[in-house]
Order: C-alpha cells, then structure tokens, then sequence
C-alpha cells in the first residue's frame, strides 16, 4: 500500500471518529482526547514511524496534530449539529490531517535524506499550520472567559509544546546553531512573552475573535524570532522585516480597537 493511500485511509478514519462523537451522544468523557488519541495514533501508523530510528524527535511528529483535534473539536461545539456543519466540518478535518502528513512524511524523508527546497516548502507550509492551530486554541481560551491570572497559566501551558514543534521543525533541518538558545531560549521565554500578552489582552477592549487573532500575531512574531536565533541568517536584514511588520501590527491593534 503506497504511502498517499494510507494518509487518505488515516484522514478518513480520524473524519469518521470526529464525526460519531461529534453526532452522536456517546458518554465518553473526555471525548475531545479520544478523538485526538486516536487521530494520533493513525497518523502514527500512516507515517511508518513505529520501529523507526528517529528516537525522541518522533514525538515532534505528534504535536501539531494533537493540538489540532483538541482546538478543532472545541470550536466544532459551538456550531448546530445538523448536516451542514457536520459535513463542513468532516472536510476541513479531512483536508487538515490530509495535508498535515503530506508535510509530515517530508519532514521524515529530510531526516533519512538531506532535501533542502522540500523542506523549505514544508517549513512554510508547518508555520501556517501553526498559526491556524494556536488560533483555534486561543480562541477556546478566551472563550472560557477566565480570569487573567488563569490566563496567565493556561496560555503559558498551551504555548510550550507550539513552541517546541517550531524548534523540532528547525531541528528536523538541522539548521539549529549548537549551542544556541536551548530549551529556556527557544520554548519557554517565548511561552512567557505569550502568557504576559494574554493578561494585557485580558483587559483590552476587544472580542473573542480579535483577542485571539491579536494574541496569534504576538506568536507569529515571537516564532519569527525564534527562527532567527536559531538560523543565524541575515540576522540584520530579518529583524529590520520584523520590526516593520510588528510596528504595523502594534497599529493595527490600536486603530482596530473600540475606545470608550
């Protein structure tokens, strides 16, 4: 069986399983880690990971999609539950995982065999993934209208592991500068930063929608940041960019804000 078969096979089994707990009332508690453990553990298969040589890193492969189901899962809760939404919702949940090993599988082969403009194109494609990713759960956290201590803590939580899958992505390329960053530097500071724009995001003026997106740019930036450190190319010229498209959004920010 070819490997595109058997993503489609893993797509649509991780489609079927969303849909039978999004439908249907089965007292499964809780049900969003079941659908998440078991899209998982398809996409395991799929990749051909089990027995591989890879070690630790294979957890990197696990990550990004972990979050997704739980994020999707969480915002599926908020529409109607009728033919529509199922049927649009079983599609984006196919389409996502679909694509998300398609760019996995390059990630493997890069490991195995130096591929430079595939791994480029994935990279690109993994941090647009990760933006949709930290948006649907930013969203669900500021739909749960804590208070901004908890904030605080939830969105710390929630950070670290996006923050490890940005490095595992640079890690997989082998473009970490030795040495550099580590851990503290690469996960957990910007996993700061986040949570501490969450407690300033927790008494600005804005809704859910814009709160999320606000908070989405903040890890957009930082990400970039990240990827800075640790490449070590055209430091200068990437962070005059940076600097520019932060300006713009610190901006945008403002002006699309309601005063009272």
């Amino acid at each position: 069986m070819n490997k595109r078969l058997k993503f489609i096979i893993a797509s649509a089994l991780s489609t079927g399983i969303f849909l039978l707990i999004f439908l249907f009332p089965f007292y499964i508690y809780p049900k969003q880690f079941v659908y998440s453990l078991l899209t998982v553990l398809f996409m395991y298969m799929a990749l051909g990971l089990r027995g591989s040589k890879l070690g630790s890193t294979t957890l990197g492969y696990m990550l990004l999609p972990g979050l997704f189901t739980f994020g999707f899962y969480q915002i599926a809760l908020l529409f109607d539950k009728n033919l529509f939404w199922s049927v649009a919702f079983g599609l984006i949940n196919f389409f996502v995982l679909y694509v998300f090993m398609l760019v996995y599988n390059i990630f493997y082969v890069t490991e195995l065999q130096k591929t430079p403009a595939l791994y480029r194109s994935a990279r690109t494609v993994s941090m647009l993934f990760s933006l949709f990713v930290s948006y649907l759960l930013f969203n669900f956290m500021w739909s749960l209208r804590l208070p901004y201590y908890l904030n605080f803590v939830t969105f710390f939580i929630t950070s670290i592991p996006i923050f490890l899958h940005v490095v595992w992505v640079l890690v997989v390329g082998d473009e970490v500068q030795k040495g550099k960053g580590g851990i503290v530097g690469y996960v957990l500071v910007p996993s700061l930063i986040l949570a501490q724009m969450s407690v300033i995001f927790s008494f600005w003026p804005s809704s859910i929608f814009l709160s999320s997106l606000y908070i989405v740019i903040v890890f957009y930036l930082t990400s970039q940041l990240v990827s800075i450190g640790a490449l070590e190319k055209n430091v200068e010229g990437a962070y005059k960019q940076l600097f520019w498209v932060g300006l713009l959004a610190v901006l945008s920010i403002i002006l699309s804000t309601q005063w009272r």
